[in-house]
């Protein structure tokens, strides 16, 4: 599941490493880029049956029907626009971890992506730096490593971000099974390679 940008890019990837023995589904919010996307997986040869939507993702979860049944989510949410749509989506069940603040936006993908997860599933979300410091995410960010849905962040060379000037890092997160695994997050920096 890749309920954001790349979308194309992001399921010929899961394609290409596990052909027919997945289901990918995406949703883009610009018609076309989906269609880009849809024309890109229409030339895979691993077989995969794969679905687009086009749509809002936060506020028109066209994935729904994956929520807790993902084995993987991909997602690099929009940067230039760190808001969310707070005020229509306060009580919305996928904010397990807390209502973020409304220029918090990262930490409300960072949530939809979770929500989408079943036990063992695992999410990579792209955030900027920002989002893993900001003193309004501070509770949101706290609650995932209590939990243990946060299992590690990976700081990535400057310029990797596909939205120019964004110092990325990914959050990877895993639903856990049974009961919480609260073991250490693991911190990667590979903020210092001069060749990505």
């Amino acid at each position: 599941v890749d309920p954001a940008c790349g979308t194309g890019t992001a399921l010929l990837a899961v394609a290409d490493r596990f052909g027919d023995r997945v289901r990918l589904a995406g949703q883009e919010l610009d018609p076309g880029l989906a269609k880009a996307a849809l024309l890109r997986l229409s030339g895979d040869v691993s077989g995969a049956v794969y679905e687009v939507y086009v749509g809002d993702s936060l506020l028109d979860d066209q994935l729904a029907p994956y929520l807790r049944q993902a084995a993987a989510v991909v997602c690099e949410p929009p940067f230039d626009s760190p808001g969310w749509p707070e005020t229509e989506l306060t009580a919305d069940p996928r904010w397990e971890f807390g209502i973020p603040a409304p220029r918090d936006g990262e930490l409300a993908w960072v949530q939809h992506c979770y929500a989408h997860l079943r036990p063992r599933g695992v999410a990579v979300v792209a955030v900027s730096r920002r989002t893993c410091v900001q003193p309004s995410g501070e509770d949101i960010r706290a609650a995932l490593v209590r939990l243990g849905a946060l299992r590690a962040v990976i700081e990535l060379p400057p310029k990797m971000s596909t939205a120019g000037g964004t110092d990325l890092c990914l959050w990877v997160l895993q639903r856990p099974a049974g009961t919480q695994d609260t073991g250490p997050v693991r911190m990667v920096d590979f903020s210092g390679l001069s060749d990505p």
